[in-house]
This record gives C-alpha cells, sequence and structure tokens, in this order.
C-alpha cells in the first residue's frame, strides 16, 4: 500500500503520530509513504533562498504530479488546507482517492482570530480564499476525517458547503498520554492555563474571574503559559490592568517541548482551565488543552459548548459553565470547597481519555479508514 502524505507538518501532534505509525508498519504491513511538502524547497538557504522561492511551486507540483501517479491513496495531512488546490489540479489526470484531515476550518480560524475586519480589497480576497479552501476539502475530497459531528455541520453551514455525510468519518484528538499530576500541599489554589495568546481561548475572561477571586479575597493563583510573541505583552500588561499582578502570572520559557510545563503542572496545580472564547468557534471546539489535562487526570473546567457531549461526560468528567467571567468564579469556589469532587471528575476524566483520545486509538482509526478506501 503506497500512501502519499501531502502537506508540511504544522501544528500540534496530528501529523507526526500518523506518521510515525505508518513507518513502523512499512516492514510490518508492507506500506511505503512519501511526503509531498512546499518547506523543502521554500526553506532553502543562502543564494539557493532567492531562486527556490521564486520556482519552489513549479517544482512541489512536478513532485506531487508524479508522486500520486505511483499512490495508491492521497492523505492530505492536518492544518494544510492550501494544498487541496495543487492535489485537485494533479490529480485530475491520475483520478487517486483524496483523504483530507480537516482539523480546523481556515475560514473559520480567520474569523476567530479577525483576519476580515477590515473591508479592504485585500482582506476581502483572504475571506475569499478561505472560504474557497473549506468548501473545496468538504465537496471534493472523498474522504473528510474530522474531530466532532458538531463542528463539521457548523463549519458546512458556515462556508455554504454541500457536504456528503457519507464520506465523514470522526475521528477525535490522540494526545500523548503525560504523567499522573501529583499537586503538592498548598494553601493557595493553584490553576493553569496553556497555549497560545488567540481569541479563541478567551484569556481576557479567565483573568477578569481571577480578579472577581482576588476582590473577594480568596486566596487564588493563576498561570498562564504561551508562546513568546507580541500578543503575550497585551496579556501581561493586562494583568497590571485589572491590578491582579499578585493572582496571575504570564510565562513564555515553559512548554510541553521542554519538558519545563509538564513539569509545572505535574507538582503546581490544582485545576486545568480550558478556553473561554466569546467566538463562534469557541462553541464548537474541544481543545488540545482539555485532553492534556484529563491525560495527567488534572481537574479540568471550561466552557460548555455545543460539541463536548460527543466524547465527555460534562456532569462527571470535567466541570463546565459559561464564558462569563462571574459564572466562572463562581464555578472555581465550588471546586475550591469540594475537593473530593475535584478528585472524582479528574479520575474519570482519564478514563474517558483512555477510552476516547489516545495516540494508539486515533492512528488505528486514520489507518483502518485509509485501507478500506484502497480495498
Amino acid at each position: 500500500m503506497k500512501i502519499l502524505l501531502v502537506g508540511n507538518i504544522i501544528g500540534a501532534s496530528r501529523s507526526q503520530l500518523l506518521i510515525q505509525k505508518l513507518i513502523i508498519f512499512q516492514t510490518d504491513k508492507n506500506y511505503t509513504i512519501s511526503i509531498c511538502g512546499t518547506d523543502f524547497y521554500a526553506k532553502a538557504e543562502s543564494y539557493n533562498k532567492k531562486v527556490l522561492t521564486k520556482i519552489h511551486k513549479f517544482f512541489f507540483l512536478i513532485e506531487l504530479f508524479i508522486k500520486i501517479g505511483f499512490s495508491d491513496v492521497i492523505y492530505i495531512m492536518a492544518m494544510n488546507h492550501h494544498f487541496i488546490k495543487p492535489v485537485l489540479l494533479c490529480n485530475r489526470f491520475w483520478k487517486k482517492k483524496i483523504l483530507t484531515d480537516l482539523y480546523i476550518s481556515a475560514y473559520d480560524t480567520g474569523l476567530d482570530r479577525g483576519f476580515f475586519k477590515n473591508d479592504t480589497p485585500k482582506s476581502r480576497k483572504l475571506k475569499e480564499r478561505y472560504i474557497s479552501y473549506d468548501k473545496l476539502i468538504l465537496e471534493k475530497s472523498n474522504i473528510i476525517i474530522h474531530l466532532t459531528k458538531g463542528e463539521l455541520d457548523y463549519i458546512a453551514e458556515l462556508v455554504n458547503a454541500d457536504l456528503d455525510y457519507s464520506k465523514v468519518r470522526i475521528v477525535p484528538l490522540g494526545i500523548d498520554e503525560r504523567i499522573g499530576a501529583q499537586p503538592t500541599q498548598s494553601t493557595t489554589f493553584r490553576m493553569g492555563w496553556w497555549g497560545t495568546w488567540i481569541p479563541l481561548h478567551g484569556i481576557e475572561n479567565i483573568l477578569k474571574a481571577v480578579k472577581y477571586l482576588s476582590d473577594t479575597q480568596v486566596n487564588v493563583k493563576l498561570d498562564l503559559y504561551g508562546a513568546e510573541g507580541d500578543d503575550k505583552d497585551f496579556y501581561i500588561n493586562y494583568i497590571k490592568e485589572l491590578g491582579i499582578s499578585d493572582y496571575a502570572t504570564a510565562h513564555t520559557d515553559k512548554s510541553f517541548a521542554n519538558g519545563k510545563l509538564e513539569t509545572e503542572l505535574l507538582y503546581r496545580c490544582d485545576l486545568a482551565l480550558g478556553n473561554f472564547g466569546n467566538s463562534k468557534k469557541a462553541e464548537h471546539v474541544i481543545t488540545n488543552k482539555i485532553i492534556d489535562a484529563m491525560s495527567m487526570k488534572l481537574p479540568v473546567l471550561t466552557m460548555k459548548n455545543k460539541v463536548l457531549h460527543e466524547f465527555i461526560d460534562e456532569k462527571n468528567d470535567l466541570f463546565v459553565c459559561s464564558n462569563n467571567p462571574v459564572d466562572i468564579a463562581k464555578i472555581i469556589l465550588e471546586i475550591i470547597n469540594n475537593p473530593q469532587e475535584s478528585k472524582r471528575r479528574a479520575n474519570n476524566g482519564y478514563n474517558c481519555y483512555k477510552t476516547h483520545f489516545t495516540p494508539q486509538l486515533y492512528t488505528d482509526k486514520v489507518i483502518s479508514i485509509i485501507e478500506s478506501i484502497i480495498k
């Protein structure tokens, strides 16, 4: 079985997990894989970079056309929406089956991050392009893989796509299991949030909730763990503006990649916080951080939305509330005052993780889908 993986390896571990499993299967199941992406050309160094930047798309199209001819199936990897157009172009001759891991909506992500706020020709062109990526994937792929049915329904309606549900395969997140949390004793209730500084996560709402708790003299501490970048300065200043510097701290030097974040969460976190954004996107996603926390047996508080129920019991596996800062603060108080319930839901959350969100479950499902299409 010859599988062509199209795209660059971007973002979370979804593509990496699949590639690792396929490599393992190369001997056992006689699989052969090849990856075709633009990074190989676009990231050339020195003098070659100036030349290849102009012609890397041409090189890529030639490579893609040839490799499709030798492949049994084309698999467009997660977060590579823009590759749908060259794949459709090169596949006109070969007519091979196309599987796409949609993972997120390009257009909905752009809406969430404010890419189309300015009514300018450039903004309108970008909007049209992102809508076309989503629509082509939903209408032209032979199989669409996505995280939840609820979000896929929302995306299809958002971009006005004619979606054939017989082509849909729901495969939730696959997240590496981490060491179980062993929080040290503390008189301060410690909360942790991690991720990127994007509107989806509703960090302002979390910080306003901390402000409410500080005003009522509840002994809490929030640690925000994000990446370096201009956006982090907004939240550092916002913490100062709210007057909660003693209650909240923004970090940019601790991540799962460098091992420092896992240590922090392991010993110094009593509650993990999910997403509390104000956008439509926030109402239709299960974020990685929720599953990260479940895999560590950490209790989780996140915003109630329209898709959690597809895999998670909202009354037993975690805590949910609205994204209103006062509601967030009130449920945090309830969690502080009921440690046994917090522990119970953390244990149930871990069982939920083992049932739905392990890397093994994810890769087994995807490979089964690939095999079924080829057969």
